[in-house]
């Protein structure tokens, strides 16, 4: 039986490869990545070096302070970063890692989207009274093409830094909701967030969950559900918890119905 499930790490695996196999370099040596020009087209090393400085890897904390999972995210603006609704659900403190294994507070919530699995998050770079600059990410204007090649950066299984490559599969319009974009590149728990790239180095979509007990489908939230989110007042983890499990749980299982009706039917509505 087919099975969808959001690849989100969680307790004590997340425990376990965050002291084993996480690595922490020097705060002091954070790269800035250097975005491709608009429409240049990049190989896989090329797009990969210049875009991964602003992927990062998000680890959160239960209210005794104990690791209770983990997940991927990407930079939007320089103090915003994008991940799955999911990856902070019932998370009291939640922090990110840079690629330079430097640690920074996540300081709240400026926007969710409980249908999507969506939420922006505000960060704090300052560390001994300066201010780190990331680069953000560029987010496509346009859904992409079935076939087209794309790339994705994440953190399965605690392996921060990830790439895997494949293609665009499908572009899926699911009841209750909306555009999901169906791919051959490979993601594992832990990589709820990632962003998707096409080959100019621009985020296509969100991973967010996997068909287990099937080869290679795989899906992300469409790149458009991202870029029509609004931030409002900065929320306290603990306050967006509350606010959205009920709604959380209807969109989940709207997507579960939407996706196991497609699979049932073969594909056709």
């Amino acid at each position: 039986m087919n099975v969808f499930r959001n690849p989100c790490l969680t307790g004590s695996i997340a425990m376990l490869v965050m002291s084993g196999i996480a690595s922490a370099t020097s705060q002091q040596s954070v790269p800035l990545n250097q975005t491709p020009a608009e429409g240049e087209i990049l190989d896989l090393p090329e797009l990969v070096a210049r875009v991964k400085p602003s992927v990062v890897t998000i680890l959160t904390y239960d209210v005794d302070g104990q690791p209770a999972g983990q997940g991927s995210g990407f930079f939007i603006a320089e103090d915003r970063i994008i991940t799955n609704l999911h990856v902070i659900r019932g998370a009291n403190r939640a922090e990110l890692r840079l690629p330079s294994g430097a640690m920074f507070d996540i300081t709240g919530v400026l926007a969710d989207d409980e249908r999507h699995d969506l939420v922006l998050l505000q960060v704090d770079l300052s560390t001994n009274g300066s201010t780190l600059t990331i680069k953000p990410l560029r987010l496509a204007g346009t859904i992409p093409k079935e076939g087209e090649r794309i790339a994705v950066i994440g953190s399965p299984l605690g392996l921060e830094q990830t790439v895997s490559d494949g293609i665009v599969s499908a572009v899926r319009e699911i009841p209750g909701f909306g555009t999901i974009i169906q791919m051959t590149a490979a993601i594992s728990p832990g990589s709820s967030g990632s962003p998707v790239f096409n080959m100019r180095g621009e985020v296509i979509a969100v991973a967010r969950s996997i068909v287990v007990d099937a080869q290679s489908l795989n899906f992300a939230v469409a790149i458009e559900h991202v870029a029509s989110m609004q931030a409002g007042n900065l929320r306290r983890l603990s306050e967006l918890n509350r606010q959205v499990t009920e709604a959380s749980d209807q969109a989940q299982q709207e997507l579960a119905r939407g996706m196991a009706a497609f699979l049932a039917d073969g594909g056709g509505y």
